[in-house]
């Protein structure tokens, strides 16, 4: 497809960040909501507005207005990268109000330690390893792109020290005397939750650790993500696809990041194992998280075609595997192909959570994170609007 075709859907995505009403005021200076949940036959609406008492209401659907430092670093990376492309002073103010917003704002920011709490209105601490491992990751990436605001704002000191904390959590929660599954805390301080075994937790951690290492060296954090990595890579053949798109993001990540012969084979083991998962004809991969309905023919963009969009995008550009980068090109395609085209500005130029490639629309049923009627701002639309651009570039997140 054409850098004119990848161009226009990021636009009408940003369009969609500004029209739906996920950042209220639409200028981002008090921050992106999580997501719209549409109300209109979503089984699960009841439950999700219970869990999340804060949101909006509006014809057929609702915006949840849980401020989510990873939903907000993301769009604002993907705002100041916009802003460049399209030669946008609006765009660019936007990603510079979202990090107002966060540093100043939001009260999510621990100062004592430069961790994340989950939302700005939980009550109680919630340190998560994703959400803290793009927090950090991002705020490398905004310092390199822009070094007025990371003095502005600290950026790269603060992402320092978050990634040793979150590679010390994830180090020592791998001989944590507990089973894995979803939502366990394996933590034995009690400090970091997750489940850092899984790559949905551990390899996420990790990209804040990758990128601290191309910024300073460190011995210790080294050696912390080799060991990590050495686990995740004997055990490929027990991780379901979604996890395996966590695990190629990370061991593509740091392949790019450290070149070393280790990541740079792991990349390549990984993207093979992604591969033999993926629909040849469609470029989709099952949707078989705990957390979504499930399916091959269903296309989950909550948690897998994105990551695996990033994911098959960072390992195009080291392994140099021609199927790669076809499997890569096949999901530009199938992703760029879904997004929404509808006139009611709640969904025009946005990915839905879940789209069912048998019916040719959105759908394949609700869960209370996952499924058709959850429109994510970061952990959905900002990471695949940020790979469509980064495609125009030729280039990758790993790679900024």
């Amino acid at each position: 497809m054409t850098d004119q075709q990848l161009l226009d859907a990021v636009r009408r995505n940003l369009e969609w960040f500004c029209n739906s009403g996920v950042m209220d005021p639409p200028d981002g200076s008090w921050g992106v909501a999580e997501r719209i949940a549409v109300t209109k036959d979503n089984t699960a609406i009841e439950k999700i507005c219970r869990a999340f008492p804060a949101w909006n209401e509006f014809d057929g659907y609702c915006v949840i207005e849980p401020r989510r430092p990873d939903c907000n670093f993301e769009t604002a990376l993907l705002f100041l990268l916009a802003g460049r492309k399209f030669g946008s002073e609006e765009f660019t103010r936007t990603g510079e109000n979202l990090l107002m917003y966060l540093y100043n704002r939001s009260g999510m920011i621990f100062p004592e330690n430069s961790v994340w709490n989950w939302s700005n209105i939980t009550k109680q601490p919630g340190r998560w390893f994703d959400d803290n491992g793009w927090c950090g990751a991002i705020q490398f990436r905004i310092a390199a792109l822009r070094p007025d605001l990371d003095r502005k704002y600290r950026m790269r000191g603060r992402a320092l020290r978050l990634a040793r904390l979150l590679a010390a959590g994830v180090d020592r929660s791998l001989g944590a005397d507990q089973e894995i599954s979803h939502g366990s805390w394996p933590d034995p301080e009690g400090f970091w939750l997750g489940e850092p075994r899984l790559p949905h937790w551990g390899a996420v951690a990790l990209l804040a650790g990758t990128a601290a290492l191309a910024v300073e060296p460190d011995p210790v954090l080294a050696i912390q993500l080799r060991r990590y990595y050495e686990y995740v890579g004997g055990r490929l053949d027990t991780f379901i696809a979604s996890e395996l798109c966590y695990a190629l993001l990370g061991a593509a990540f740091a392949a790019n990041v450290t070149g070393e012969e280790f990541y740079l084979d792991l990349a390549a083991r990984t993207a093979a194992a992604v591969l033999r998962r993926i629909d040849p004809a469609t470029g989709n991969l099952p949707a078989e998280h705990c957390e979504a309905p499930k399916g091959a023919h269903l296309v989950d963009l909550i948690y897998t075609a994105n990551w695996a969009l990033l994911g098959l995008q960072a390992a195009a550009g080291v392994t140099g595997d021609e199927a790669v980068r076809e499997a890569y090109r096949k999901l530009l395609e199938l992703l760029t192909a879904v997004q929404d085209r509808s006139d009611n500005p709640a969904f025009r130029g946005c990915w839905r959570g879940m789209y069912d490639l048998r019916a040719g629309e959105w759908g394949g049923g609700d869960l209370f994170e996952g499924g058709q009627n959850s429109i994510y701002t970061g952990w959905t639309n900002a990471p695949i609007a940020l790979g469509l651009l980064l495609a125009a570039d030729r280039t990758s997140l790993a790679a900024l």
